[in-house]
């Protein structure tokens, strides 16, 4: 269960940022609350992969994929018009992936 950990409101941007990590797994959660109808998510995760395998990069596809509890469809497949509402990227970098979703 993720609990809040800190909140700072930043001026300049108008935008409250709150801060919350889980007890179990020490994942953090960052949330930014603003007035934009823009809305924006981001996935990261750590992938330190010890070869040049290509697992990481198997990695990023799979973490989206879902699993049997939490089935979704992997956006980068997903064969749907709605599709082009949104902007899927992903940013690769040697220990982490991190997946910017954007509507439009």
């Amino acid at each position: 269960m993720f609990k809040l950990s800190q909140k700072k409101y930043i001026p300049l941007s108008k935008v409250e940022v709150q801060s919350y990590i889980d007890d179990k797994f020490s994942t953090r959660h960052i949330h930014l609350e603003s007035e934009s109808n823009e809305k924006c998510f981001v996935v990261a995760f750590k992938t330190l992969p010890n070869d040049s395998s290509g697992v990481a990069h198997i990695l990023e596809h799979t973490v989206l994929c879902g699993s049997k509890k939490y089935p979704v469809r992997d956006p980068f497949f997903y064969d749907d018009k709605k599709i082009t509402k949104y902007l899927y990227e992903c940013f690769h970098c040697i220990r982490f992936h991190c997946l910017p979703v954007l509507n439009s």
